[in-house]
């Protein structure tokens, strides 16, 4: 069986399906009376607060050594 004989058949199948739900299944009705919906605007509100926001300190420090260069360290003996 090829592939375009699977699709016919198979397209054949569902279109049959649908021809025969629309006979045996019942017409949809229509609702009587739709009304919209309310479109108050509902706030949430939490008991419990979010914890402290923490910071990080990324500017170096002033009391801090200062690095040396590889070049400026003195030879070991």
């Amino acid at each position: 069986m090829t592939i375009i004989q699977y699709f016919v058949f198979v397209g054949g199948l569902l279109l049959t399906l649908l021809f025969a739900a629309d006979r045996y299944l019942p017409a949809p009705t229509e609702r009587e009376g739709v009304t919209d919906p309310d479109k108050m605007t509902i706030r949430i509100g939490s008991a419990r607060s979010l914890p402290k926001k923490t910071v990080f300190h990324t500017r170096p420090r002033a009391d801090a050594p200062k690095v040396v260069q590889a070049e400026q360290m003195p030879d070991e003996p």
